[in-house]
């Protein structure tokens, strides 16, 4: 009661986190759902064991691919970066041996199973991440922080300023 949620606003966050985390990891895994108060905040925190992000997979995820033939500048992808550079400066994302890694914007979406049909669909599906941060961001002055390592889990926290 203390304060609002945007509706199908952390749904998605858990839908990754299954998707992407936890059935890619061999043996299944577990994703946690808490929301506690701090003095400032109130926050939403998604916790997974699954398998993290790379530098590509989170690419990926925030829809920071260029398009087919390269063109990053001015296109989807610097768009999003820009859009996104306060969530993306906020994520924490570490290799295997827990060095820190960047986000890179690769120049072409990779294809997969050799279908570069489907490229379109994969870039719109790309973008459900940036939206929902995005909407958390305007709709409740949420601010996102993400950490996450490269087989071993990612956890989003969704801080909710107290009124």
């Amino acid at each position: 009661d203390e304060f609002t949620v945007p509706p199908l606003s952390i749904q998605p966050i858990i839908e990754n986190a299954i998707k992407h985390g936890i059935r890619k990891k061999v043996g299944g895994g577990t994703v946690l759902l808490r929301s506690y108060a701090t003095p400032n905040f109130h926050v939403v925190e998604v916790d997974d064991d699954g398998i993290g992000f790379n530098a590509e997979s989170a690419a990926r995820v925030f829809g920071l691919y260029a398009n087919n033939v390269g063109e990053v500048n001015g296109g989807p992808s610097q768009m999003n970066l820009e859009l996104m550079k306060p969530v993306i400066d906020s994520m924490t994302l570490l290799d295997k041996e827990g060095n820190p890694i960047k986000i890179a914007v690769p120049e072409v979406l990779p294809e997969e199973n050799g279908d570069s049909n489907d490229l379109e669909s994969k870039k719109h599906k790309s973008s459900g991440m940036t939206n929902v941060l995005l909407r958390l961001r305007d709709m409740a002055g949420a601010d996102i922080k993400i950490t996450s390592k490269e087989d071993g889990g990612t956890n989003v926290k969704v801080y909710f300023p107290n009124k």
